[in-house]
C-alpha cells in the first residue's frame, strides 16, 4: 500500500508437507547472500527429522552431494552460544568451516569478528585461522620443505586430526569417544568427507619415458 501498488503477484502453494516447506525455504535461501549457513544447517537437520532419513538419503533427496550436506551439518558442532553469535556475521560456509577448526568459543568468535571486519577472502581466512591454530599449539608453524600441517575436522562432537607425510595419511582421534563402533565409523566417514572436500587433489605425475 505504501508503495502505491494496487495488486501484487502471489503464488500460494498448498498441501505442502513439512519436508517440502523446509526444502523450499532452504533452496530459496541459497539465492540470498544474507542467510547464515548455520540457519541452513538447522533446516537440513529439520528435513532429516521430517522424513527420518540420514545424511546420504537427504543429499540424494535434495540433489546435493553428501560432502556438502556434511559440511553444513558440521556447523552445528559449534556451541549454541557461538551459533547464536555467528548468525550475526556475514560469513560464507567455507569461512565458517575454517573457523570450526579452532578450539574454544572465545577464539572462534574472535576469529569470526576479525574475518568479517577485515572483509577477508577465503584464502586470507584460511591464513587467519592458521595463525590462531598456531597460537593454540594445534598446528605447528610450517617451515620450508616441511610436510603439510595437520588439519583438524570435527564430526559428531569428535575431533579428527589428518596428517599427511609422503604417501601416508594418519588420522588421530580421542579414544574415549570410541565406545560405539557404528557411531565412531559414522563420525570418521563424515570427517573424511570434509577432509577430501577441503584438500585439492594432487596432480598426477607424468610417466617418464626412456
Amino acid at each position: 500500500k505504501k508503495l502505491g501498488w494496487e495488486k501484487i503477484r502471489c503464488l500460494v502453494k498448498g498441501d505442502l508437507s513439512e519436508f517440502d516447506r523446509l526444502h523450499i525455504t532452504f533452496s530459496e535461501n541459497e539465492e540470498r547472500e544474507d542467510v547464515s549457513p548455520i540457519y541452513q544447517a538447522q533446516l537440513l537437520t529439520a528435513m532429516m527429522k521430517a522424513k527420518d532419513m540420514n545424511q546420504r538419503e537427504l543429499a540424494a533427496e535434495i540433489g546435493k552431494t553428501e560432502a556438502n550436506v556434511s559440511q553444513y551439518l558440521s556447523l552445528l558442532n559449534f556451541s549454541p552460544e557461538v551459533q547464536k553469535n555467528l548468525n550475526r556475521f556475514k560469513l560464507s560456509l567455507r569461512q565458517l568451516l575454517e573457523i570450526r577448526k579452532l578450539d574454544g568459543d572465545e577464539t572462534q568468535l574472535k576469529a569470526a569478528k576479525e574475518i568479517e571486519e577485515g572483509g577477508l577472502t577465503a584464502k586470507e581466512t584460511k591464513a587467519t585461522v592458521q595463525k590462531h591454530l598456531e597460537a593454540q599449539g594445534i598446528a605447528p608453524r610450517k617451515k620450508a620443505g616441511q610436510a603439510v600441517p595437520p588439519q583438524v575436522f570435527q564430526a559428531g562432537g569428535q575431533n579428527f586430526t589428518f596428517t599427511v607425510k609422503g604417501k601416508r595419511l594418519t588420522i588421530i582421534t580421542d579414544t574415549d569417544l570410541m565406545d560405539s563402533l557404528d557411531f565412531f565409523m559414522q563420525n570418521l566417514r563424515c570427517a573424511f568427507i570434509d577432509y577430501r572436500a577441503a584438500t585439492p587433489p594432487q596432480p598426477a605425475k607424468e610417466a617418464s619415458h626412456v
